[in-house]
């Protein structure tokens, strides 16, 4: 047994008698040691230029892009909420990419969400999915072999 394995389960287990050659264990997560290859999950991301924002993805790993209706739905608008960096410069980067006129596209001060007019989930879910990849998308598996 490595000395790996064997600080593993003395961390993990309060039963531990390291006096015989025989360790027994009670309540330890099994912990494997291979000597021929390691898997690794990645996903690739997409090489395209780096941008001054980034979108952050919902707990259910969607984009936070949500249809809001106010007034009896009189006014309707979509709000792009999780927006770490350049929120300006993230709208002007939206309105080029959908053809959104850039006036109907404003910034909430108090909440720093994107507020589009009119009902646009869908083209911006797109545009999201074009610039940061599918949050859905299978992830990679990668064969990394050990020296």
């Amino acid at each position: 047994m490595s000395a790996f394995i064997a600080r593993a389960l003395r961390a993990r287990s309060p039963v531990i008698s390291p006096s015989r050659s025989v360790f027994f264990v009670r309540f330890v997560t099994t912990v494997h040691e291979s000597s021929t290859s390691i898997a690794v999950e990645t996903t690739i991301p997409p090489s395209k230029p780096m941008t001054a924002y980034l979108v952050d993805l919902t707990p259910s790993k969607n984009y936070p892009v949500y249809p809001r209706t106010k007034s009896a739905g009189q006014s309707k608008f979509t709000v792009i909420k999780r927006i770490a960096g350049d929120k300006r410069s993230f709208a002007q980067d939206l309105a080029n990419a959908t053809g959104l006129p850039r006036e109907d596209i404003t910034i909430s001060p108090v909440t720093n969400h994107v507020q589009i007019k009119g009902l646009h989930v869908t083209e911006v879910k797109k545009w999201l999915a074009d610039e940061f990849g599918d949050p859905h998308k299978p992830t990679t598996i990668v064969e990394v072999s050990s020296p």
